[in-house]
């Protein structure tokens, strides 16, 4: 009998070996894959990101693997990558979503599949429910090799240094973002710091 995948906030956590299994990563990915294409979405491809417990990268290939198989292109961090750069990263390639393989503030043993809207943040809890509802067993997930969707162009590895290679740009949002009078500011060496 299949593990019961049931999402709370943002989707599903679970014990890594126990239950956090390659088999039910792929079905969680084919459910949030069936939730895009039911409601017309994932045409502008999916970021998967992961953090830096077991194994993450190689969950974070199966969950692309299911995603391409169904059509969906997806990004795929190449190294471990903090959640608000996974955020940022959906905005910047104006995609469909996220994939989040991590546990948060949970335990090193566990891990989690998290999900993000368009907008870059949480799926409300009804597309939560709609998601965790067509999770298949592992017979109805679809999955095509990385390598062969690399070559077919429906995964992406992407690099995600971006604030290395990007000059901070000093404006009033980013004056109201930071909310403090100490704060120095050299544009011509394009940088900055708080002055304590």
């Amino acid at each position: 009998m299949p593990t019961k995948i049931t999402f709370g906030t943002d989707g599903w956590r679970a014990v890594i070996a126990e239950d956090y299994t390659y088999d039910n990563v792929r079905r969680c990915a084919q459910g949030f894959a069936s939730y895009l294409r039911e409601n017309k979405k994932g045409g502008r491809g999916i970021v998967v990101g992961y953090d830096t417990r077991f194994s993450g990268e190689l969950f974070a290939a199966a969950a692309a693997e299911v995603l391409a198989s169904n059509g969906i292109k997806a990004y795929l961090c190449d190294r471990p990558t903090p959640t608000p750069v996974i955020s940022y990263t959906i905005l910047a390639l104006q995609a469909d979503g996220a994939i989040n393989l991590t546990a948060s503030h949970n335990p090193a043993t566990w891990n989690g599949f998290k999900v993000r809207s368009e907008y870059a943040g949480a799926i409300d809890p009804e597309g939560l429910l709609a998601i965790e509802a067509r999770i298949p067993p592992i017979e109805g997930v679809q999955r095509l090799d990385k390598d062969e969707a690399m070559k077919q162009g429906l995964i992406e590895v992407i690099a995600l240094a971006l604030a290395k290679y990007q000059p901070f740009q000093y404006n009033n949002y980013t004056k109201a973002v930071i909310h403090t009078n100490n704060f120095e500011h050299k544009p011509e060496k394009g940088w900055f710091r708080l002055v304590t």
